[in-house]
């Protein structure tokens, strides 16, 4: 949310310096907002939602995750006030090691966070079974 709502702040400020307008409803920006609304969503859901609002915070943020690639080819596909996204595509070969040195320990980052949360809710489970068994 943090840096969702630093790029809907900034934006609108650098825009201002580099094309004239503070905003424009173009592709990108809309769906960059609905992307921010959807995570304001999430998080309300999440925090004041009564029973069963699990199931609708897991179906928000899978509706805004696929809107995070939308965001990124909208650039392409309609051409708006926005330069097209060509840094990825292009990037220097002395870059790709680096890159997918990046790329690879993020997705080991991950894996090893989501197993340990695995067990932090095995054994969470096994607690409550054992306080349960003591009643």
């Amino acid at each position: 949310m943090l840096f969702r709502s630093l790029a809907l702040v900034t934006g609108p400020l650098w825009a201002r310096k580099s094309w004239g307008v503070w905003w424009q409803w173009d592709v990108r920006l809309t769906s960059s907002l609905m992307g921010w609304m959807v995570s304001v969503a999430y998080i309300l859901v999440r925090k004041y939602g009564g029973p069963g609002s699990d199931k609708l915070a897991a179906g928000l943020s899978l509706f805004g995750m696929a809107n995070v690639p939308f965001i990124y080819i909208s650039v392409n596909y309609w051409r708006t006030i926005h330069p097209k996204t060509t840094v990825v595509p292009k990037l220097p070969l002395d870059m790709g090691i680096p890159f997918w040195f990046c790329v690879a320990s993020f997705a080991l980052l991950f894996t090893l966070l989501l197993r340990l949360r695995v067990r932090l809710e095995e054994q969470k489970a096994r607690l409550d079974a054992l306080y349960l068994a003591l009643d």
